[in-house]
C-alpha cells in the first residue's frame, strides 16, 4: 500500500509506494523566493544508502506560458543537465514530462531522472539521482517508485504536457499561450506574488499566484547593458583610444543603435561579421580578433575565425587543453552541447595570479563549409553564467558577411 506524505503546503499531500530501505529526512522551514522562477519549496527528500541515492520532491507556482514540458527543459538548462532524452512518464492516470541526464557535481558524474506534473496551475518535479556507476540498478528500483506518485488532492492538469497534447486538457486563460519555441527562457523579468509563501507556516492556501517564464528571446542585451549610449564603443574612449595608441585594435564601426532595445550593431571586421554589444560595453577589433568586454574587466569574449585547414573538432579542443595545461595542469574541462554547436567549459585555472573559468564555443561558418568560428568567453566563476548567457544571445543573433 502506498504510504501517505504531508507537506509543508497541505494541497501538495502525496501518495507514493516506497520500501522501508529509504530513510525520508526531515525538510527543514522554508521561504523560498519565488520570483527566481527556478526556485522551489521543497516537499520530500527520501535517501536510499546503499545505492547513495536520492528521491527529491518540490513544488512551486506554474509558469504563465509554455508547455509542461517547456517548463521541464527550462529547468534542465538551469541546472546545466546533460539531458540524454525527454520522453513521457506516466504517474497512476497522470502522464509528467520527464527527462533522463547527468549532472556535474564536485567532478562526480551524478544520472537522474526528473518528471514534471503540472496540477491546478502548480508544478511539481520528481527527482531521483544517484552515481552514474551505480544509476543501472538504481535507475530499475526507482522507476516504479516515481510512477507511483500521486497527489491526495488533485486539482487536475490545466497545462498541455507538450504542443502536440490535444487531449481536451481544461487550459486556463493565463496558460493557454505556448507558441514560444525556445525552450532557454530569460529568468531576468520574471514578475510573480509570493505573499502566500512569506510565511511557510501559513502556506496551507497556497495556490499558483501566476508566476511567468517568459516566452521569445533567452535573454535580452538591455539585462547585460552597462549604460544607455554608446559612448564605450566610440573611438574616443579611453580605453579604446589606450588600445588605438598601443596599436592593440581599433573601436569597430557601429552601423546602427537600438536605444529602447540597449544594444548596438557593430562591424566586426577581424570575423567578417555584424555583432550585437549592449551599451556600456567595450569592443575592439585587430584584424585577427574582435575582443567585447565591460568595463569592470569581469567578462571577456573572443571571437576569432580559424583557419580552413583547423577543422577538426576533436583537434581544435585538444590543442585547447594542451596548452592551457602547460600553465595550469590541475585545470578541469566539460565538454557540453550548446543548442548544437560544439562547446567546452575550463575550470581552475590561474590566469595573472587571478582564478579564470573559460567557455569555448565553435560555430560553423553558413558561407564556408568546414570552417569554424572559435568563441572564448573568460571571467572569474561568479561571471560565469552572465558571460555564458550574453555569448548564447550574441551567437544567436551574429550575422556573417555573405550569409
Amino acid at each position: 500500500m502506498p504510504s501517505t506524505f504531508s507537506t509543508p503546503i497541505d494541497k501538495f499531500e502525496f501518495q507514493l509506494l516506497i520500501g522501508p530501505e529509504w530513510i525520508k529526512v526531515e525538510v527543514p522551514p522554508q521561504s523560498p523566493d519565488l520570483t527566481n522562477p527556478a526556485a522551489f519549496l521543497a516537499l520530500a527528500v527520501f535517501i536510499h544508502q546503499p545505492t547513495e541515492g536520492v528521491l527529491s520532491i518540490a513544488g512551486r507556482p506554474g509558469y504563465t506560458d509554455g508547455t509542461v514540458l517547456d517548463w521541464l527543459e527550462f529547468l534542465a538548462h538551469g541546472e546545466r543537465f546533460e539531458v540524454q532524452a525527454y520522453m513521457p512518464f506516466q504517474m497512476g492516470d497522470r502522464q509528467a514530462a520527464s527527462c533522463i541526464a547527468v549532472q556535474i557535481n564536485n567532478d562526480a558524474r551524478v544520472k537522474l531522472r526528473c518528471a514534471a506534473l503540472e496540477d491546478g496551475g502548480n508544478l511539481l518535479t520528481i527527482t531521483a539521482m544517484a552515481p552514474e556507476e551505480k544509476w543501472p540498478g538504481f535507475g530499475e528500483m526507482v522507476d516504479p517508485i516515481m510512477a507511483s506518485f500521486a497527489l491526495t488532492r488533485p486539482a487536475g492538469q490545466t497545462v498541455p504536457l507538450t504542443r502536440d497534447d490535444t487531449s481536451g486538457v481544461e487550459r486556463s486563460a493565463a496558460n493557454i499561450e505556448h507558441s514560444t519555441s525556445n525552450v532557454e527562457r530569460s529568468t531576468s523579468n520574471v514578475q510573480q506574488s509570493q505573499a502566500e509563501m512569506d510565511d511557510p507556516i501559513d502556506a496551507a492556501q497556497y495556490s499558483p499566484p501566476g508566476a511567468q517564464a517568459p516566452s521569445g528571446d533567452i535573454h535580452t542585451y538591455a539585462e547585460f547593458a552597462l549604460s544607455d549610449n554608446e559612448s564605450t564603443l566610440l573611438p574616443d574612449d579611453p580605453i579604446n583610444a589606450n588600445f588605438r595608441n598601443l596599436g592593440a585594435g581599433l573601436a569597430p564601426n557601429i552601423l546602427s543603435i537600438d536605444r529602447p532595445a540597449r544594444f548596438a550593431t557593430i562591424g566586426a571586421g577581424a570575423i567578417a561579421a555584424l555583432l550585437r554589444v549592449p551599451l556600456g560595453w567595450n569592443a575592439i577589433d585587430d584584424g585577427r580578433r574582435t575582443l567585447i568586454f565591460d568595463r569592470q574587466n569581469d567578462v571577456q569574449i573572443n571571437f576569432t575565425l580559424l583557419a580552413p585547414d583547423h577543422n577538426d573538432v576533436e583537434e581544435i579542443f585538444s590543442s585547447i587543453l594542451r596548452d592551457i595545461a602547460e600553465a595550469n595542469p590541475e585545470a578541469k574541462y566539460q565538454r557540453l552541447d550548446l543548442d548544437g554547436l560544439p562547446a567546452m567549459v575550463v575550470r581552475g585555472q590561474i590566469i595573472d595570479g587571478a582564478p579564470i573559468e573559460q567557455a569555448y564555443v565553435l560555430k560553423p561558418l553558413p558561407h564556408a563549409p568546414g570552417q569554424f568560428l572559435k568563441v572564448r568567453m573568460s571571467g572569474p566563476a561568479s561571471q560565469l553564467v552572465r558571460g555564458g548567457n550574453l555569448l548564447e544571445l550574441m551567437l544567436r543573433d551574429l550575422q556573417f558577411a555573405g550569409q
